[in-house]
């Protein structure tokens, strides 16, 4: 019997190794610098076509109402030469 399988030995299964991932890196072999930028990336185009739907809807919006009535352009008079 060897140590560490129990009384009788049978079922036991040893489990493999664990693959030890460097600082900056994740399992997957991508480095968190490229992860983080790919958030940040999602995060800037996400606000950007948020505050791009927002001013659409405010300029279809409007403010819509009567032109003013009075008012408006007036006349200069010019000094003479």
């Amino acid at each position: 019997m060897s140590p560490g399988t129990g009384s009788s030995g049978a079922g036991v299964t040893s489990t493999p190794p664990t693959r030890r991932v460097p600082f900056g890196a994740d399992p997957m072999g991508q480095s968190v610098a490229s992860l983080r930028g790919v958030t940040f990336l999602r995060r800037v185009l996400l606000a950007l076509s948020l505050a791009s739907l927002m001013g659409g809807i405010l300029r279809l919006r409007g403010k819509g109402g009567v032109p003013p009535q009075e008012g408006g352009w007036r006349e200069l008079r010019l000094p003479p030469q």
